[in-house]
């Protein structure tokens, strides 16, 4: 009698933990919901603010418009001209951005016009409605990036920010490749952080295959190579400390990375090639535009849309405009605290300061100096390398800390560097950073417990604030889609009162 009302005991304690785990899945995903809501709705409002304004108003979106209107699919008869790179008409031959959004959008168009006929300018309003979808898929990556990396709280806390965060609304509106950029980013490094928990081969070519993709879109997103050697590195440190237990030798280990490392630069290539054939096929035309992209962003050559960022400071021009107008205060100032905290967590005061010096000081330093490719490389190295010594230094729990700075710290420094400062150069790496706020803010609440319990009430007041000041900004900022754009009605304006001709 006695072990059946254990059983019963628990059976009915079983019941009572599968009903609290229904529950708390249930409100995970309401919550989520309502966070994808909430950012759909800020992204999708006043999408056809500018119409009235042919081609666009926004220069890069009118440049990529124009080249989907272009291309064409061959006919039947001509296919083997696709090779061609002088006759073929699906080469852009124009190689600012990559070539995937421009086929991208060209099969959007292709099945839109198959139900409705759609002139080139409705479709900026297919493209924009692509670029919405890329943010939301961003902010979903980081929350399961997050869940996975860090825990729900984290992941729900870091979509909410990216949610509210204005840099994202705002080049949501426009089809510029920016939200496919820190899409393909953010998957990217998904499946690197998998690669480094797992190590299965298949998480490598499915980050490569991303990296391919982030490449194909804008080749600035180069540096993402640095994160996928970090998640090669962590995972090879981690089969070493089991290879006694497992019984495969160092050798064998180093053999196994190596294959996992192939098999994603390998597949990063591949896919470049699918979605961006005419940069082999048309690599004359792809070189010299890549140079000229170079040059414009150091300020080699000289354009009229660049000069407004003379005698801008490095490094802290970025710092301030993304945390006052990218983010909005406070936002923006927990963000960039936040990349500086998880980048010394766990290290002592003396280990600190000597990686800020050399990890972050110097290379910046470097790149103050020369924005140059050897000068590049070098500073990257010695970031990277300061980085991965902290390693044993941390617990193994925030090795996966390392993979999100890999990306970011790298990237900073040498978009932080540029001449050329436009804001939205830093939204593959703000997706990051938010989920990196998003953990420190747990962890303060945490770090509070018991022992500083009267903290947490000025901690969640605090929080709120946060939350209130950001939706509060957001929401202004929507006022900027309530009205025709600017130069519509001055246009309108113009019309009604100023006399024909004159």
């Amino acid at each position: 009698m006695g072990k059946i009302k254990n059983l019963q005991r628990l059976n009915i304690v079983f019941e009572s933990l599968s009903i609290i785990s229904v529950r708390k899945t249930a409100l995970l995903g309401i919550t989520l919901f309502f966070i994808i809501s909430l950012a759909i709705g800020l992204r999708t409002y006043g999408l056809s603010w500018d119409q009235g304004y042919d081609y666009t108003p926004h220069p890069d979106e009118r440049a990529i418009l124009m080249k989907v209107a272009e291309i064409s699919l061959p006919s039947a008869n001509n296919i083997q001209e696709v090779i061609d790179a002088d006759r073929s008409s699906l080469n852009p031959r124009w190689f600012a951005y990559g070539s995937l959004p421009i086929y991208l959008l060209k099969v959007a168009h292709f099945g839109y016009s198959a139900v409705l006929d759609v002139d080139l300018h409705d479709l900026r309003i297919i493209a924009r409605s692509i670029s919405v979808l890329a943010d939301i898929g961003t902010l979903i990556t980081v929350y399961f990036l997050g869940s996975r990396i860090y825990g729900h709280r984290e992941g729900i806390i870091g979509a909410l920010l990216l949610a509210l965060a204005v840099l994202h609304i705002q080049l949501s509106h426009y089809y510029a490749v920016d939200t496919l950029q820190a899409l393909f980013a953010l998957c990217a490094i998904f499946f690197m952080y998998r690669l480094a928990r797992e190590g299965r081969v298949m998480d490598s070519v499915l980050s490569g295959g991303f990296i391919g993709l982030g490449l194909a879109t804008k080749f600035s997103q180069i540096p993402i190579y640095i994160p996928f050697l970090m998640a090669q590195l962590i995972y090879l440190i981690q089969s070493f400390r089991k290879s006694h237990d497992s019984g495969v030798s160092l050798g064998g280990q180093l053999k196994l990375a190596l294959i996992r490392l192939l098999a994603g630069v390998g597949a990063s290539a591949a896919v470049f090639v699918l979605a961006q054939p005419y940069a082999l096929l048309d690599w004359s035309t792809y070189a010299k535009d890549l140079a000229e992209q170079s040059e414009m962003v150091r300020r080699i050559r000289d354009y009229p849309y660049t000069r407004q960022y003379v005698d801008t400071p490095q490094y802290w021009y970025h710092i301030r405009q993304l945390a006052t107008w990218g983010l909005g205060l406070p936002l923006g100032i927990v963000c960039w605290i936040s990349v500086l905290w998880a980048a010394i967590k766990g290290l002592r005061f003396s280990a600190a300061l000597i990686y800020i010096m050399i990890g972050l000081a110097l290379p910046a330093l470097m790149l103050s100096l020369s924005t140059s490719l050897i000068v590049i490389i070098v500073a990257t190295i010695i970031a990277t390398v300061a980085l991965a010594l902290t390693i044993p230094f941390r617990s193994s729990r925030s090795y996966m800390d390392l993979i999100l700075l890999s990306w970011v710290i790298p990237y900073f420094l040498i978009t932080g560097a540029l001449e050329v400062k436009f804001l939205r150069y830093l939204i593959p790496i703000t997706p990051v950073m938010l989920l990196l706020s998003a953990r420190m803010l747990v962890t303060l609440w945490e770090s509070a417990g018991d022992r500083f319990s009267y903290l947490r009430p000025i901690l969640a007041s605090l929080f709120i604030l946060l939350l209130g000041s950001t939706g509060a900004y957001s929401l202004g900022y929507m006022a900027v889609y309530s009205e025709p754009h600017t130069a519509v009605r001055t246009s309108e304006w113009i019309l009604a009162n100023v006399p024909s001709g004159s």
